[in-house]
């Protein structure tokens, strides 16, 4: 398996991805295309659709690891390698054309978050972090304040 910051890498590109379908469909976004999950919990076809180019694009990277999505479009949570997934986190600031909202990835080994990516759409900031290597905003390392 490649190193969990190369890892981090390729999954920051499957979010910026996700991220410009996302960007272009709101731009004509109506709110017919609304459902909701629950009370307060809803999904569009900009959910479904956003799931599963990241989950093809995830697939490609590490094609034995299994996912645990928010919208179920993909299995295998039982794996040693889960790829955690919410494609559109923020969906009722985004049917209402508010920011914040974002495509946020993780990737779980033997139940540790090894991973992590969260692509900010509106502001485009890609947050990503590798296990042991640090944690970035875009191309800059960013850490804690002291």
């Amino acid at each position: 398996m490649e190193s969990y910051l190369e890892l981090a890498r390729k999954t920051s590109s499957v979010a910026l991805e996700a991220g410009k379908y996302i960007r272009d469909e709101a731009k004509g976004f109506k709110s017919e295309a609304i459902r909701s999950k629950g009370t307060n919990d809803f999904v569009s076809y900009v959910d479904l659709e956003a799931e599963k180019l990241i989950v093809a694009g995830l697939g490609s990277i590490l094609p034995l690891a299994g996912f645990l999505t928010e919208e179920g479009t993909a299995e295998g949570a039982e794996n040693d390698l889960i790829w955690i997934v919410d494609p559109l986190d923020g969906t009722t600031n985004f049917m209402h054309g508010l920011p914040p909202y974002s495509v946020s990835i993780a990737l779980q080994e033997k139940n540790r978050v090894v991973v992590g990516v969260v692509y900010e759409i509106c502001s485009g900031e890609m947050f990503w972090a590798a296990m042991n290597e640090g944690a970035w905003l875009n191309e800059e390392k960013i850490s804690v304040s002291s």
